[in-house]
């Protein structure tokens, strides 16, 4: 059943940080890096987006935010309560629709540029190295800035007939 616009809000609850817990089928993993990084967040920015949970205090969306908050020592943190009828399938599509997203990362440099020049960059998880990774790229000709570790020019042919090879790095396929 859809949800409808009247009964699609969340009720925003004050839950106790440790009263919380992961769902089980989280496919994601946050690293100790992300943590720390949204820690820091959390500190400069406060909490900006609620946790939802299930009634019971499972972690739907927001595990990460939760394991900073632990990080920070802090006691409290706002979740909105889910009520629709699908809790699994939410988890997966908060996870992956933001995953959809596609970045103009000429417009991120410019900001991200703007931030440093005024001190702010650490303020968004972004370093200088990262910074400096993603302007490289952007005058290579490659925003994302990936960059492929030397291997050996004879790699295996995938398929003999049209000639490609495939980076055993990051499965790109070549056409050789």
């Amino acid at each position: 059943m859809a949800a409808t616009a009247e009964d699609a809000g969340l009720v925003v609850e004050m839950r106790e940080v440790a009263s919380l817990r992961p769902h089980e089928r989280n496919y994601n993993r946050h690293s100790t890096e992300q943590v720390h990084l949204l820690a820091k967040s959390l500190q400069t920015h406060g909490q900006t987006k609620n946790l939802v949970i299930l009634a019971d205090g499972t972690i739907l969306a927001g595990h990460g935010l939760w394991q900073a908050a632990q990080l920070n020592g802090w006691k409290r943190i706002a979740c909105g309560v889910y009520t629709g009828s699908n809790p699994e399938a939410y988890l997966v599509a908060d996870n992956y629709l933001a995953q959809l997203a596609e970045p103009d990362d000429t417009m991120l440099a410019s900001l991200l540029q703007d931030l440093q020049a005024q001190g702010d960059l650490d303020a968004t998880g972004f370093s200088d190295d990262d910074l400096g990774s993603l302007l490289a790229g952007l005058q290579a000709g490659n925003p994302a800035g990936v960059t492929f570790p030397e291997f050996d020019e004879n790699l295996p042919d995938s398929d003999a007939k049209a000639k490609t090879a495939t980076c055993p790095e990051c499965g790109h396929v070549f056409t050789v």
